[in-house]
């Protein structure tokens, strides 16, 4: 990890030692997702190589509705598809399929880049608290902590969290929140969705 992260990993620690299940979950995420993101570089700066969406509707304007009603999807996945978020790979196609009429162009997923949610994983907030009974004997230990893990779904997220939740035994209350939207704490800004090939399986352990 550089010399700068590693400052600001000890400077999010201080700053949130009061609230301890927070701070372990910020520098857990730095410090698992650097090395990660540095890998996929290379991988996102190939994509940037294919025009987007919104770059075909500069050279072949089109109004959003209309191509909407075209392709049968509904207006806001083509707004979404145009703000570079993620999709579903059918809706996807359908869209290309109808701007190829509208362009008079072959336009397909292998030379238009178009974010998929089969690329991505969603964010998903993990919190793991002792029953109102142990609660009340434990007034000076903490009684729930935090956790995240990117997944497809709830029940992926639940396997990539099994060795986490292994080792607690003693908090056997779960619950997972998806969180596509991200959250921010502080200065940090947690995204929600993250490309599938940036989780190693060493970090999120999956048994498929």
């Amino acid at each position: 990890m550089s010399k700068t992260n590693k400052t600001e990993v000890t400077r999010l620690l201080e700053e949130y030692q009061r609230n301890p299940p927070l701070g372990h979950l910020i520098c857990t995420y730095y410090v698992r997702t650097e090395n990660a993101f540095k890998i996929g570089h290379q991988e996102m700066h190939d994509r940037k190589t294919k025009p987007t969406l919104e770059q075909i509707r500069t050279l072949f304007p089109f109004d959003v509705p209309d191509l909407a009603r075209t392709a049968g999807v509904e207006t806001s996945i083509v707004y979404q598809a145009l703000l570079q978020r993620p999709i579903h790979c059918q809706d996807a196609e359908k869209i290309l399929r109808a701007l190829s009429n509208h362009t008079k162009l072959t336009l397909t997923l292998e030379n238009i880049d178009m974010v998929l949610w089969d690329e991505y994983l969603t964010l998903w907030l993990l919190r793991a608290s002792a029953s109102t009974q142990q609660q009340e004997g434990w007034e000076r230990e903490s009684t729930y902590t935090y956790h995240f893990v990117y997944a497809r779904d709830e029940l992926e997220a639940q396997f990539r969290a099994q060795t986490w939740l292994a080792q607690r035994p003693h908090l056997p209350n779960h619950t997972f929140t998806p969180c596509p939207n991200g959250f921010q704490i502080g200065p940090v800004r947690i995204p929600g969705i993250c490309p599938d090939e940036l989780m190693c399986t060493e970090t999120l352990p999956y048994p498929f």
